[in-house]
C-alpha cells in the first residue's frame, strides 16, 4: 500500500512538473484597416485579417535572427468583400534584426502583411504575444488568393496588429492529472481510516 502510495505521488509530482501539454498548437493573428485591391475591387480602409493556425512543432529559426513557421492553414479576410485562402499557401516569418514579423506568400516570399515592433527582436513564434501594434507593412503586389488577387496598398492609421494565442490545454492532460489527483486522494484518505 506504501509503495503504490508513494509511485502514484512521484506520477503526480512528474506530471505537474512537465507544465501544461498544448500539442504545439498556436494561432497567429496579423490585422490592420488598409486600402487596395481583392480580385479587381477595390476596397477602402476596410479590416483585413491574416489567420495562421500552425504549430510550434515546425518552427524553424535560422540562428541569424530569421524564424518561421509554415502551415497549410492560412486564410484571411477583408471586411464587405470576403475571406479566402492563399492560393500559392503563406507562411508566417520574424525577423529579429528588422523587429518585424510577417505573413509571406510561399511561392514568391512576397510579403502579405506585417507589424514591425521591438517587442518582436526576441520572439520566435513558440508562444504566446500581444496584441502588439506598431508599423504596418504590406503588399503593393499581387499575391493570389482563392477570390482573386490581393494587393494592400495603405494603411488608414500606418499600423498593424499582431497576436499569437495558445489554445487551452489538451483535456486529455486535464483528465489524466485529475484522475491521478482523486487515486492520490482516495489513497491517502483509506490509509488515514486504518
Amino acid at each position: 500500500m506504501k509503495r503504490t502510495l508513494v509511485i502514484l505521488a512521484t506520477l503526480m509530482l512528474l506530471l505537474l512538473s512537465g507544465g501544461q501539454a498544448f500539442a504545439g498548437s498556436i494561432e497567429y493573428q496579423d490585422s490592420a484597416y488598409a486600402s487596395g485591391t481583392l480580385g479587381g475591387q477595390p476596397f477602402m480602409d476596410a479590416l483585413v485579417t491574416v489567420i495562421m493556425i500552425g504549430d510550434t512543432n515546425n518552427v524553424f529559426c535560422d540562428g541569424f535572427g530569421l524564424c518561421s513557421n509554415f502551415s497549410s492553414e492560412v486564410f484571411f479576410c477583408v471586411s464587405m468583400l470576403g475571406c479566402g485562402s492563399f492560393t500559392d499557401g503563406a507562411y508566417v516569418q520574424v525577423h529579429h534584426q528588422l523587429q518585424t514579423v510577417t505573413f509571406l506568400d510561399l511561392l514568391n516570399d512576397h510579403g502579405i502583411l506585417g507589424t514591425r515592433n521591438a517587442a518582436f527582436f526576441s520572439y520566435e513564434l513558440m508562444g504566446p504575444i500581444g496584441p502588439t501594434t506598431g508599423l504596418g507593412l504590406g503588399t503593393i503586389l499581387a499575391i493570389p488568393t482563392s477570390l482573386g488577387d490581393l494587393e494592400i496598398n495603405s494603411f488608414e492609421f500606418g499600423t498593424s496588429t499582431f497576436s499569437a494565442f495558445s489554445p487551452i490545454p489538451e483535456p486529455g492532460s486535464l483528465s489524466l492529472l485529475a484522475t491521478f489527483g482523486l487515486i492520490t486522494m482516495g489513497l491517502v484518505r483509506r490509509k488515514m481510516k486504518l
